[in-house]
C-alpha cells in the first residue's frame, strides 16, 4: 500500500511538473528552463524509486543526432561566439529525448501537459490584449499597429504563436470529447472564440492558412467516414474551387498597390521566367514575398556550392557574401536568415544533417499514424508546413517548443484513442 501511495505522488509531482513547463514554454519561456530542471530532477528520483523506466526510442534519437550534427558543424565555425550560442539554444533537441525516454511505469497522463498548454495560450492573449492597449493608449499607435501582429504577439513571433494556439484549440475539442470537468459545450464555444480572434490578431498568413487546411482535412476525414469517397471528392472539389475564385476575384479586381495575392502571383510570375533580371530588378525596397525569393535563391546557390555545409553559426557570413555577388547590399545589413527551415539546415549541417531532420520527420508522422495520434500529426505537419516559410527551429521559441511536444506525444501510445 505504501509503495502504490508513493508510485500516486510519483505520478502527481512528475505530471504537475510537465504542467508546469507546457505553460511557461507559451507564457514565460526564459523560466522553462528551471521547469526543464525541475522535470529531469523528478525523473531521477523517478529511476532510483524504480517508478520510472528506460525505453529506447529511434524517432527521439533522431532529433538527437540533429544536436550532434550541429556540434559537428561548430569545428568548421568562423564565428564561435555565434555557434556556441547556437548550441546552447539547441539543446532541447538533446534534453528532451533523454527526458522522454525516461518514462513513468503508469505512462503519461496527457490531461495536464494539454492544461498547460491552455492556460499558457489563454495567459499570454491576455498579456498579448494588455501590451496592445498599452500601446494604443500611451504610445498613441494605430489601432492596426497595436491589435494586430507583434503588436499583439510581443512574446513569440506571430507565425509561433498562431501554431501554439491552434494546437491549443484542439487541445480544447480533445478535452471536450473525453469530458473533462469545465469543457462543456459552452465554454467551448467561448474558449474556441477566443482562440480564433487571437488567430487573426496574430495577423500570420502562413498561420492562419495552415489552420484553415487543418480544420478542411479534419471535416473532409469525417465526411469520408460518414458518406464515402464520392461525397468526400465533391466537398474537396467544392473548396478547391472556392479558394481558386476568391483568389482569381483579388488577383483581378482587387486592389493593385495593396493587395497582397496579387503581389503575391506577380512575384512568381516575374521570378518563374528569369530568377537572374528578377534579383536585379528588386534592389532597395521590398516586399515580404521578394525577400523570401531572393534569399531562397541565394541560399540555394550556396547549398550549390556547399553541400556539407557551411558550419554551424556560418550562415550569415557565406549569406551576406553572396547577397552581394547579387548586388543586394541592402538586404545584407539585415542579416536575414533563409525563411526556410530545410534550405538553412542544410546550408548550416550539410546534406547529413538535412537527411537527419527528414528522417526524423517522417517517423514523427509514421509513429503519430501507426497510434492515431491526432495531436501529434496537427504538431508535426504545422512544424512542417511553417517550416517553408519561416525557419522555425532557429527561434527558442520554436526549438522548445515543437522539441518538448513532438517528445512528449511521440513518447505516448494513443493505439486506444478513437478521437
Amino acid at each position: 500500500m505504501m509503495l502504490e501511495k508513493g508510485k500516486d505522488y510519483f505520478n502527481l509531482f512528475y505530471s504537475g511538473a510537465l504542467t508546469l513547463l507546457a505553460l511557461l514554454i507559451v507564457v514565460w519561456p526564459k523560466l522553462s528552463t528551471l521547469a526543464i530542471i525541475l522535470v529531469f530532477l523528478i525523473a531521477i528520483v523517478g529511476i532510483v524509486k524504480k517508478h520510472i523506466v528506460f525505453k529506447f526510442n529511434l524517432t527521439l534519437l533522431f532529433l538527437a543526432l540533429l544536436y550532434v550534427a550541429y556540434l559537428v558543424g561548430v569545428l568548421f565555425t568562423e564565428n564561435q561566439v555565434l555557434a556556441n550560442r547556437y548550441i546552447e539554444n539547441k539543446l532541447s533537441f538533446i534534453i528532451f529525448p533523454i527526458i522522454f525516454s525516461l518514462l513513468p511505469k503508469k505512462g503519461i497522463d496527457l490531461k495536464f501537459p494539454i492544461l498547460g498548454l491552455l492556460l499558457g495560450v489563454i495567459l499570454t492573449i491576455v498579456l498579448g490584449l494588455i501590451h496592445a492597449i498599452s500601446l494604443h493608449l500611451f504610445q498613441d499607435q494605430s489601432l492596426y499597429n497595436s491589435f494586430f501582429a507583434v503588436g499583439f504577439s510581443y512574446i513569440h513571433h506571430p507565425t509561433y504563436f498562431s501554431v501554439f494556439i491552434t494546437l491549443a484549440m484542439y487541445g480544447v475539442f480533445y478535452a471536450y470529447k473525453m469530458k473533462w470537468i469545465f469543457f462543456n459545450k459552452l465554454n467551448v464555444i467561448i474558449v474556441s472564440g477566443l482562440l480564433l480572434i487571437s488567430l487573426v490578431l496574430c495577423l500570420s498568413f502562413a498561420g492562419i492558412l495552415f489552420f484553415i487546411f487543418s480544420v478542411f482535412t479534419y471535416i473532409t476525414y469525417l465526411i469520408y467516414k460518414r458518406n464515402g469517397s464520392n461525397t468526400m471528392l465533391l466537398l474537396v472539389s467544392g473548396f478547391l474551387l472556392l479558394l481558386f475564385s476568391i483568389f482569381y476575384t483579388n488577383y483581378k479586381f482587387g486592389n493593385k498597390d495593396t493587395n497582397e495575392i496579387t503581389h503575391l502571383v506577380d512575384s512568381i510570375s516575374d521570378y518563374s521566367k528569369s530568377p537572374s533580371k528578377y534579383i536585379q530588378k528588386y534592389v532597395g525596397y521590398k516586399t515580404g514575398n521578394e525577400v523570401r525569393l531572393i534569399i531562397w535563391t541565394a541560399t540555394f546557390l550556396e547549398i550549390v556550392d556547399h553541400p556539407l555545409g557551411v558550419g554551424t553559426g556560418n550562415i550569415y557570413l557565406h549569406m551576406s557574401q553572396r547577397l552581394k555577388q547579387l548586388n543586394q547590399d541592402q538586404m545584407v545589413d539585415q542579416e536575414y536568415n533563409p525563411h526556410n527551415q530545410f534550405l538553412q539546415t542544410f546550408l548550416e549541417i550539410g546534406f547529413f544533417g538535412f537527411l537527419i531532420l527528414m528522417l526524423f520527420l517522417v517517423f514523427v508522422l509514421k509513429s503519430a499514424y501507426k497510434n492515431r495520434n491526432v495531436l501529434l500529426i496537427l504538431c508535426c505537419s504545422s512544424l512542417i508546413f511553417n517550416s517553408f516559410f519561416e525557419s522555425m527551429l532557429q527561434r527558442q521559441s520554436g526549438i522548445v517548443f515543437f522539441s518538448f511536444w513532438i517528445c512528449l506525444l511521440v513518447s505516448t501510445s494513443f493505439k486506444n484513442e478513437k478521437i
